[in-house]
């Protein structure tokens, strides 16, 4: 959660105005929708946030999950992938989303 700020950082590296970016979050138990809140209010994040508490796109998007928790990826038009990989962590993933 607390990596959202970076976010900001990574999508304007990619300077692209035509990609739409949201960001999909499974919190545990732990976490309430006010401490949810209260980190992105705190890191200025602006971009769209879908809080799935009772795990819906996990149950749907099960081999995305075998792997681990946290997943990037780009979709197209027709919500096929066609990049997948952190481009926080990955300049090669980056570089391809700057070539889109």
């Amino acid at each position: 959660m607390q990596a959202f700020y970076q976010w900001d950082d990574v999508i304007d590296a990619i300077g692209r105005k035509d990609i739409d970016y949201c960001f999909i979050v499974y919190p545990d138990e732990s976490i309430s929708l006010p401490g949810i809140t209260a980190v992105l209010s705190e890191s200025y994040f602006s971009r769209p946030v879908f809080i799935d508490f009772e795990g819906v796109f996990r149950k749907r998007n099960k081999e995305l999950f075998e792997k681990g928790l946290s997943h990037s990826f780009v979709l197209n038009a027709e919500g096929v992938v066609i990049i997948e990989g952190n481009p926080q962590h990955k300049s090669s993933v980056l570089r391809q989303m700057k070539e889109l």
